[in-house]
């Protein structure tokens, strides 16, 4: 509970600062008022809130020194952060300003929290620090200054921050500040650590591997961070899909981590809402979107501060369609999604996109012997596995198709759709235990040719006009193919010999017989 207080108290104001200005300065104001200098530095360093918490509130002390705050370990600095100072106009009861350092002007900022200095100040800043900056990490990064500020009250407003930073809120700084670590003093530099909380999201697919093609469902897993802060006042994940992927309306929604609390949507099967539900969600082609409820939001609070690790996950189911094929021969194959994550009034972000690629086989069917002879009216099949492929058994059917023929003129045919061999799951392989191949097999051979003695592996690694063929080479029905003639040359032989044959018995017998009729 202690924490908490501290936390909505540093991000409130950072703020305790108008506090502990008021108190310093009203309790040595009058025997130090020829001491008090007429300028001070403020010095702020921007930090990453870590998942212990945004640590104790800022003193004006530098860290590390006595009576300076505890940094908590994990926050490092955040550099391009822009912050501007605002002059609070400090007046009595009757409308006239208070001159800064005087008692009276010591007496009213003490009665100033944020929320009032929010309605006093104008829309011009009296100052605008440069951007936070560093070069080595840790609090030597989210650095910037203002010289020389003159007395007064200042409320300090971020105006941006680099893409995937929470702003924290308005806060509060007196000039000058009473060094609270002697009491007898006054701090020449004030220094205070506002603390921001960095989110980005991540997008991962899983395809179906057992149908790598168009026509087939691929799985996409968003996860987006929780910002840090005590309260979140919007949480909200775009995704605009591909014109190349269908949505499946199987979306869901979790806390993945741990032990994580689980989540209500406001919607359930019988179309009632039910009470205290987290989240909504809207598919509006081509968009989905996720927006979390208030009583969504809070339970994002308790689950970050009870298990820091908890994300926000989001699995969304597509197909992918017929438009994913190369008709126009082109070398587009990649289809790429990214989410986009809102909080707060920070910047939207666009998260690590994910990617599946589609591309094509081209076969090049040739005479073999006679590789410049085209060869048309060849059928072939994919399949995913050889054995499928020798046994022309369960092939690959890409929008409703499942074979391909060569074109009569120029022996090619392609077949496109085909999820890459070396790049499985949004991931580039270069090892073929993790690749995926497939397997072509001619399932109808043309007049005059034989069938493909076995099926050839192919790998599918480019599209349209990258796509390196195929050379598939058919043997004629010619040669040892050829079987003799029923009925030809090799029976007339026979016959003609055995008619010799006869003849010769025949003239032997005649002349035998004309021998015993002469005697």
């Amino acid at each position: 509970m202690k924490n908490h207080h501290t936390k909505r108290r540093f991000l409130a104001g950072a703020g305790a600062l108008v506090t502990a200005a008021a108190l310093a300065l009203s309790g040595a104001a009058a025997a130090h008022a020829a001491d008090m200098p007429a300028t001070s530095n403020i010095v702020i360093t921007k930090l990453t809130t870590p998942p212990t918490g945004p640590g104790t509130a800022a003193t004006g002390i530098a860290a590390g020194q006595t009576g300076g705050p505890v940094i908590p370990s994990g926050a490092t600095g955040i550099n391009g952060v822009v912050f501007a100072a605002y002059a609070v106009p400090v007046q009595d009861g009757g409308g006239a300003t208070l001159a800064p350092g005087s008692n009276a002007w010591q007496q009213r900022i003490g009665q100033i929290d944020v929320t009032a200095a929010q309605s006093l100040v104008g829309s011009t800043p009296a100052h605008t620090f440069p951007a936070t900056s560093g070069t080595s990490g840790g609090l030597d990064q989210g650095n910037t200054q203002w010289d020389d500020a003159p007395r007064g009250l200042y409320l300090i407003r971020e105006l941006s921050a680099p893409d995937g930073v929470t702003p924290a809120g308005d806060f509060l700084v007196a000039v000058p500040l009473t060094d609270p670590s002697t009491g007898t003093g006054w701090l020449s530099d004030i220094h205070i650590y506002p603390k921001n909380s960095k989110v980005s999201t991540t997008k991962t697919v899983a395809e179906n591997g057992a149908f790598p093609a168009v026509g087939s469902n691929v799985a996409w897993t968003v996860q987006a961070d929780i910002p840090r802060n005590s309260t979140i006042s919007k949480y909200v994940l775009e995704d605009t899909l591909d014109s190349r992927l269908t949505y499946q309306p199987t979306a869901a929604v979790s806390l993945a981590g741990a032990g994580a609390q689980s989540l209500v949507a406001c919607t359930d099967p019988a179309g009632t809402v039910p009470a205290n539900c987290d989240y909504v969600l809207d598919y509006t082609a081509p968009k989905l979107t996720l927006t979390f409820t208030a009583p969504g939001r809070a339970k994002l609070v308790v689950e970050w501060q009870a298990r820091p690790a908890t994300k926000v996950q989001l699995q969304i189911v597509t197909q992918v369609n017929a438009s994913a094929l190369n008709a126009a021969n082109t070398a587009a194959a990649s289809i790429t999604n990214a989410a986009v994550l809102t909080v707060n009034n920070a910047q939207p972000v666009t998260g690590t996109p994910a990617t599946v690629k589609v591309g094509d086989i081209k076969i090049d069917k040739v005479r073999a012997g006679a590789t410049g002879t085209k060869v048309g009216g060849a059928v072939f099949s994919v399949y995913a596995n050889e054995n499928d492929a020798k046994n022309r058994q369960n092939p690959i059917s890409i929008d409703g198709v499942t074979t391909w023929a060569t074109n009569a003129t120029t022996g090619e045919a392609v077949i496109s759709g085909l999820f890459f061999s070396n790049f499985v799951d949004g991931v580039a392989v270069s090892d073929p235990a993790n690749s995926r191949s497939y397997w072509i097999n001619e399932v109808v051979a043309p007049s005059g040719y034989q069938l493909l003695a076995a099926p050839i592996k192919v790998d599918v690694t480019a599209a349209g006009v990258d796509v390196s063929p195929t050379q598939v080479q058919n043997v004629p029905t010619s040669g040892g193919f050829v079987l003799p003639l029923t009925g030809g040359m090799g029976t007339a032989i026979l016959t003609i010999g055995g008619i010799a044959i006869l003849a010769i018995v025949l003239l032997v017998a005649r002349r035998r017989r004309n021998a015993e009729a002469a005697e």
